[in-house]
């Protein structure tokens, strides 16, 4: 009997997969490009490599049937022994657990595929993720209780839905108006199991085991030498020199924190209790992803 074996290419691949509003930007414009022996293929690099990847992760994002060995064609050219592409479009709270299982299917094509998330406290990510929705004029404003779907059965296939303006940027929707919530009601559809930590860490754990790891975004603020190392040694590369990290802690955050809008709705959901639900909320199963990732939370409002 002729066994058939899988061509797999003798290079790592590391994913960025989200989460959005996770110091992301901070990332990809300061750190990634800095890396000794990876080559960044990601978003904020030349605008070459930001059209083919960029287009494969939306691709991905959109499209249930999207063969991934595409991925593999791409990089075949490139010498480099590790690829790193990041992109929060790659984890959609859409069916994200059947987007992990596509993934998993990458390990056919590289020697070793590795995953990172970067986490943020859910009730803080959730309303900076409400706010940029209003700060774009993507979405009018609404009630932010009113978005929050904590079964994730409301259907919501962002980038391909939305109202008007989502449907011009995005040329079509596969919906005309139809039964997507961000189409009939003008709200952004909030699946908080997509937000469950544990949810997510056993998903990728399940696909990915040792090969996951995970950075807090709240440590990059307070001490980002020590979270980027730890990143580094997952990597299995040297560390930012002092002069790298120097300059990577001088990049500017997009952050709103400080407009009217921002203060004002913060005050708002925080008197009315919304906020305080959220922590509640996840705060069971962010002390459960703690233990079994052994990624240290305390002080940071996930519980």
């Amino acid at each position: 009997m002729q066994i058939i074996t899988m061509n797999r290419m003798s290079k790592t691949l590391i994913l960025h997969i989200g989460y959005a509003k996770t110091a992301t930007t901070f990332l990809q414009e300061g750190v990634y490009p800095r890396l000794a022996g990876i080559d960044y293929l990601g978003r904020m690099v030349d605008a070459e490599n930001e059209h083919q990847f960029t287009k494969w992760t939306y691709e991905f994002a959109k499209d249930s049937t999207y063969d991934l060995s595409n991925l593999k064609k791409l990089v075949g050219g490139i010498d480099s022994e590790a690829i790193l592409i990041s992109n929060e479009v790659i984890l959609r709270p859409f069916q994200f657990t059947e987007r992990i299982q596509r993934l998993s299917a990458l390990t056919m094509h590289f020697d070793r595929v590795c995953i990172m998330l970067s986490i943020r406290s859910q009730a803080d990510l959730i309303f900076s993720r409400y706010m940029h929705d209003l700060d774009s004029g993507v979405f009018s404003e609404y009630e932010l209780e009113k978005a929050l779907d904590y079964t994730g059965t409301k259907e919501c296939i962002w980038p391909t839905c939305g109202d008007s303006i989502v449907n011009k940027l995005w040329r079509k929707s596969p919906f005309h108006g139809g039964t997507c919530l961000c189409n009939r009601d003008k709200i952004k559809s909030i699946n908080l199991p997509y937000y469950n930590l544990e949810l997510i860490s056993d998903e990728l754990t399940k696909h990915f085991g040792d090969n996951v790891h995970y950075i807090v975004s709240e440590r990059l603020r307070t001490d980002p030498r020590s979270e980027l190392d730890k990143m580094c040694d997952f990597l299995s590369v040297d560390p930012l020199s002092e002069s790298d990290l120097d300059v990577v802690t001088t990049i500017k955050s997009n952050e709103r924190r400080s407009k009217g809008k921002y203060v004002s709705n913060k005050k708002k959901y925080t008197e009315n209790g919304v906020l305080d639900g959220l922590k509640t909320h996840f705060a069971a199963s962010n002390v459960q992803f703690s233990a079994k990732a052994k990624v240290d939370l305390t002080g940071f409002n996930y519980y």
